[in-house]
């Protein structure tokens, strides 16, 4: 078997996971729980606009302005879902 290492990716595997699935056509659901970790794989994975459109890094922007920045919320609870999870989302 072979094993692929991905050093420092943000998310971990299951923003892994739902990357591929974005890719591949597979249908999920993005959500308050992995719309940052998904929005941090599609970034650190460079899927902009630049190689396709409609691509990861739109997506995301768009569920984030317009689903969860339209409620206080949803808003809070994504927040909250940041500050439990900082060093797994966070940039060096």
């Amino acid at each position: 078997m072979t094993v692929t290492k991905i050093q420092d990716f943000r998310g971990g595997a299951e923003a892994f996971e739902l990357a591929i699935k974005f890719c591949y056509n597979i249908n999920f659901e993005m959500n308050t729980e992995n719309i940052v970790m998904l929005r941090c794989a599609a970034e650190y994975l460079k899927m902009t606009e630049e190689h396709s459109v409609g691509n990861l890094v739109e997506t995301t922007e768009v569920y984030l302005n317009e689903v969860i920045l339209k409620t206080q919320e949803l808003m809070f609870k994504v927040l909250r879902k940041c500050e439990a999870r900082e060093s797994v989302y966070r940039y060096n």
